[in-house]
């Protein structure tokens, strides 16, 4: 996530969170997915990725698409532990990791999202 070089990058990856900690799904999504497309290519984008398909993954089970939805927290999860470390500076990415850990394993669909909340680093 050293990648994010711009106070723009970081303040609407922050906006993302936010919208998903309270719940917005589909407005984490977007604001996620803008960045993932206005940074392009030229610049390294993989730390939005996992924030990007776990917004997803609710979409998925609220539409009823559960295979979707297992497989994109899944992939969520696995993206998330590739880059832990550069990640780990910017939210608490050990917690995250525990979290959808645990709820994959003891919560049904759509109420997994309950349990998940993104906690940011201070000082980063």
């Amino acid at each position: 996530m050293s990648d994010i070089e711009s106070h723009n990058e970081m303040t609407e990856f922050y906006l993302g969170v936010d919208a998903f900690n309270k719940g917005n799904f589909p407005d984490a999504h977007h604001i996620w997915e803008h960045s993932w497309m206005r940074i392009g290519k030229s610049n390294n984008r993989t730390y939005l990725k996992p924030f990007i398909m776990l917004s997803v993954s609710y979409q998925n089970y609220e539409l009823g698409k559960v295979s979707g939805g297992d497989y994109l927290i899944k992939r969520a999860l696995e993206r998330l532990k590739e880059n832990q470390n550069s990640i780990k500076k910017y939210i608490d990415v050990n917690s995250l990791i525990h979290q959808i850990q645990k709820v994959i394993k003891n919560e049904k669909l759509l109420n997994r999202f309950n349990n998940i909340q993104i906690n940011g680093v201070k000082n980063s």
